[in-house]
């Protein structure tokens, strides 16, 4: 036999093998891929309580990507093949590429490394795509702006001294290992206390590498929003949330101890006895001329990126209501400025990021933070787990009745288009809000409408 045939043999030997047995690139992009997967497993895990539109979106789209992968492996031959590297990972007709991008466009503001890693594997599986070039670019760019964040200084300098470590290390229970979020989980489900159940974990994201994806700060906040959710105590992990507090202050902002707040007691003294109406950020108000009508309320609410139309929404502005994420509108000048989030330290945060001091006579208080935590009872509560700023500020209307009149402009409940300022229109219509449960909550509550108005008394 010639050395020329042997040869031959050889090679069609090992390709033969190599096809029994997968070829080494595939395993390594599979493995690679299942990596990836449960990090960002165990990120929504964490994020899954979180009422922030990011965080939400991005733990719907990995909930989407376990699906995908999951239904691949429905098929028992398809199951072998991927895990022996017979088949990759993205291999047509899966669905999993496309819920990959997804997640890393999700992931690429909040979480770049991660969506960098991702777009890594899209890229390998389709070198070209201008989807997977896009995202990689953005993803890095996102890294090389983060660089600098002075978090990232103040955690390199982090010890096991420290109060915020030291408070963690006293609640963690001495000798249980670390089995991550999901063990979290099944803590809180045997009956562990939460400060008790998330002390290990979050002792491990405070004196982690400073360049993890996942800071400190979110970590807690989806702790507590986790608590909030599931009405567990929340006495304890007040020890955290002071500590925290503590070391992530408003020093570098001392112009902030001059603002004036107002309980909810106080917001019942300042609408008792007048007229109040609710302008929708809708463009269902560029139908009518209803500016005069609106400006002679006793109270005009805004929300959030309102935008100014005299004729058609009025002038007139008292009450500005916004979630604690955007930072639309906070210079504007008004009586009452009310900031509603489900998640206390990142409200305190963002509070104290965005709030310009002088532009309100008062600013809203913690009691006046998250209207749903109180004044919706369980049922309803579960079937609206993220209401709406209008919704919110409905229900301490509701509740503080003490108004002669409550009207409405312009709610359509998100059915039509927005009308926002400019820089705002843009974002899109959150997804995470109970539309129907709010439209059906205010149906019952109108005694009359007009073109473009609904009273609700």
């Amino acid at each position: 036999m010639s050395r020329t045939v042997s040869v031959a043999k050889q090679r069609l030997r090992g390709a033969a093998m190599e096809r029994l047995r997968g070829g080494p690139r595939t395993r390594r992009q599979n493995v690679e891929l299942s990596v990836l997967v449960a990090e960002l497993g165990e990120l929504a895990s964490v994020l899954s309580a979180s009422a922030a539109w990011r965080d939400v979106q991005l733990v719907r789209a990995v909930v989407d990507l376990q699906a995908a992968l999951a239904a691949d492996r429905t098929d028992e031959d398809v199951a072998v093949d991927l895990a022996l590297g017979r088949r990759s990972w993205h291999a047509r007709p899966s669905q999993a590429w496309e819920a990959l991008l997804l997640v890393a466009r999700r992931a690429r503001a909040g979480e770049p490394d991660l969506a960098a890693r991702a777009a890594a594997l899209l890229l390998a599986a389709r070198p070209d795509d201008p989807d997977a070039t896009a995202v990689s670019q953005e993803s890095l760019r996102a890294l090389q702006a983060r660089g600098d964040q002075s978090w990232r200084k103040r955690a390199a300098r982090r010890s096991a001294d420290d109060a915020v470590a030291a408070t963690l290390a006293a609640l963690t229970v001495p000798g249980a290992p670390g089995t991550g979020w999901f063990g979290v989980e099944e803590s809180l489900r045997e009956g562990t206390d939460l400060a008790e159940a998330a002390a290990h974990e979050l002792r491990q994201a405070y004196l982690g590498d400073p360049s993890a994806a996942r800071p400190y700060l979110p970590a807690l906040r989806a702790t507590v929003a986790r608590g909030l959710a599931n009405d567990l105590p929340l006495a304890r992990t007040r020890e955290i949330l002071a500590a925290t507090a503590e070391e992530f202050s408003a020093k570098a902002r001392p112009e902030l101890v001059d603002i004036d707040t107002v309980n909810i007691s106080g917001l019942r003294d300042e609408l008792a006895g007048r007229s109040v109406c609710l302008v929708a950020n809708s463009a269902v108000l560029l139908e009518h001329e209803l500016g005069a009508q609106i400006d002679t309320y006793d109270v005009v609410v805004r929300f959030n990126s309102f935008a100014i139309d005299p004729v058609r929404t009025g002038e007139k502005t008292d009450v500005h209501a916004t979630i604690h994420l955007h930072d639309f509108n906070w210079d504007v000048p008004v009586d009452v400025r009310l900031v509603f989030g489900g998640a206390p330290a990142a409200w305190a945060e963002n509070v104290r990021g965005f709030v310009h001091p002088g532009a309100q006579r008062l600013l809203g208080d913690e009691s006046l933070r998250w209207p749903r935590r109180s004044l919706l009872g369980p049922a309803l509560r579960e079937r609206c787990t993220v209401p709406t700023t209008g919704f919110n500020m409905l229900l301490l209307l509701d509740y503080l009745d003490v108004s002669t009149r409550i009207d409405l402009f312009g709610f359509d409940f998100h059915s039509g288009a927005p009308y926002r300022r400019d820089d705002a229109m843009h974002l899109p219509i959150a997804e995470a809000h109970s539309y129907e449960v709010e439209r059906e909550w205010v149906a019952e509550r109108t005694v009359a409408t007009a073109p473009g108005r609904i009273s609700l008394r």
